[in-house]
């Protein structure tokens, strides 16, 4: 998808699939020191935990891996919803279609994964609200990730099977300046 043509995109009713040929970005903590997960982020490659469901993920209907559009919401913006993460991910919408397939030659019976749109919330005083900060349109949520679809076993195989599609150099670690920077836009907002 041309740059032109993302500039156009528009979110689309909640649950209904994100646009063919775009990307979206995966926000998370740093992985534990020493660890697989550490040593797949040093070469800028993904890990299967990237990709479980926060206990909020999981409360949604459907279940859905937050994830933010990049079309329509910069990292920045993600990250000021997440302010402990330092991992940045990004995926192409296409790709995470061919992880069903893969699966089913491992005679999994999982459905395929779908990006889909996902009005962005927040918690303010106990309540979840709508989010109306900046880069708020690009929330989404890719479903097939959670309880509702197969066994733990076909679930970490999708998660193994999400992590290798991800390019290497496409997992990033948001350094000291990028927070400063981060910081600085949004108190001069």
């Amino acid at each position: 998808m041309s740059p032109e043509q993302q500039k156009s995109i528009t979110p689309g009713p909640d649950g209904t699939p994100v646009p063919p040929g775009t990307s979206v970005i995966r926000l998370e903590k740093l992985p534990a020191p020493n660890g697989d997960a550490d040593s797949l982020l040093q070469q800028g490659k993904a890990w299967p935990g990237l990709f479980i469901l926060s206990s909020a993920d999981k409360k949604r209907r459907p279940p859905r891996l937050s994830v933010w559009l990049t079309a329509l919401t910069s990292v920045a913006q993600a990250w000021a919803r997440r302010p402990v993460s330092r991992v940045v991910c990004t995926l192409g919408v296409d790709a995470m279609h061919e992880v069903a397939a893969e699966a089913e030659a491992h005679r999994s019976t999982t459905r395929s994964l779908d990006v889909e749109w996902e009005k962005a919330v927040r918690v303010v005083d106990g309540l979840e609200v709508p989010d109306e900060l900046p880069g708020h349109e690009g929330h989404c949520g890719i479903t097939g990730l959670g309880d509702d679809n197969g066994n733990k076993t076909q679930r970490e195989l999708l998660r193994s099977i999400l992590a290798d599609t991800v390019r290497p150099g496409d997992v990033t670690i948001l350094t000291d300046a990028d927070i400063a920077h981060f910081h600085a836009a949004a108190t001069s907002a």
